[in-house]
Order: structure tokens, then sequence, then C-alpha cells
């Protein structure tokens, strides 16, 4: 299954994201637990930012909205770490590669 490290940590203002993966990391972690008496392994890969076209939704945020509020430099933070990473993610074709590797790999390790 394809996960995040928000999978395991929690960040602010990314709620709704990080709850999906979270509920990723659980249902593999059940799964695994299930599936091992019939020697089937489930494993998770969690890449990392990966080059596609979400990371360009920043730019068509209109921060207007946010002016007066608490959180407006946090937004900002974010919304630029965003497009930073949409420049520096992985491509795509990498992650794919891995996985293919790590579906046939008898012992799947980490790093891609």
């Amino acid at each position: 299954m394809i996960s995040s490290v928000s999978g395991t940590n929690g960040n602010p203002l990314l709620s709704p994201y990080c709850t999906s993966k979270h509920a990723i990391e659980g249902l593999s972690e059940s799964l695994r637990r299930e599936f091992m008496r019939f020697g089937i392994d489930v494993i998770v890969v969690a890449p990392g930012a990966v080059k596609t076209p979400i990371w360009d939704k920043a730019d068509e945020i209109d921060m207007t909205a946010y002016s007066s509020s608490p959180f407006l430099p946090a937004l900002e933070r974010i919304r630029a770490y965003m497009l930073k990473l949409a420049e520096t993610g992985l491509p795509a074709e990498k992650i794919g590669r891995s996985d293919s590797r790590g579906a046939d790999a008898a012992r799947p390790q980490g790093a891609l």
C-alpha cells in the first residue's frame, strides 16, 4: 500500500490528509497480521514527496480569506513548502520501480 510520512506523524493544518494516511497504516497493519498465517506479506511504501500535479494546487489557493487568521503565517509557509515539493519531488516512475521490486522481494526493505 502507498502511504506517507504523514501516516506516522500528525502535521498541523493537514489533518484530513494525515487522517487518511493513518487509516492506511492501520489497515495495512491489520491486514499484515491477518494474512501472515497464509504467507502473504502486506507492505507499506512511504516514498515522501512525489512529483505530481497535486503540489501545483498550492499556487491556486486564494489566501485572502485567511488574511486576518492567526494561521496565516503557517499557511503561507506550508504553501511555499508545497510549491518547493512540486519541483523537488521524486519522479513517479521511480516509485513504480520501487513498488515492483518490493512486491517481488522475499524481505522488502526501506529506502528507494
